[in-house]
């Protein structure tokens, strides 16, 4: 794919987050990013993933959430809703989310089950 100034941006973000463990500066990157494309869905993964980091399951449940509009045959997007929905003891909404991410193809969103001490 064609490296454009968003895709950048998001390079820098994960480099501050996951080297830097920066992860303010992480944020301001994938901001830029988002702002010259709201439809690229790595920066808000990025953006979610920082809020979760930092604990603010709310926050990063917009995100993921964002991330399943971007890109609703994901399976990996409706996982990451699923986790972030076990943090905020929503079972049902995180199983249904497990569900939908199986059924796409995600089969690492079995762990979900295990996390609510279901059978899968």
């Amino acid at each position: 794919f064609p490296v454009t100034i968003e895709v950048l941006y998001v390079v820098a973000g994960n480099f501050y987050r996951v080297s830097k463990k920066d992860s303010g500066e992480a944020e301001r990157f994938y901001r830029r990013s988002m702002e010259l494309n709201p439809k690229y869905i790595y920066p808000v993964s990025g953006l979610a993933n920082i809020y979760f980091e930092r604990k603010q399951y709310e926050e990063a449940e917009r995100y993921f959430r964002r991330g399943v509009e971007l890109a609703p045959q994901e399976g990996v997007a409706h996982a990451n809703v699923a986790g972030c929905l076990i943090w905020l003891k929503r079972r049902e909404e995180a199983l249904m989310e497990a569900k939908r991410a199986i059924e796409l193809g995600y089969k690492e969103a079995h762990w979900v089950y295990k996390e609510l001490d279901l059978k899968p």
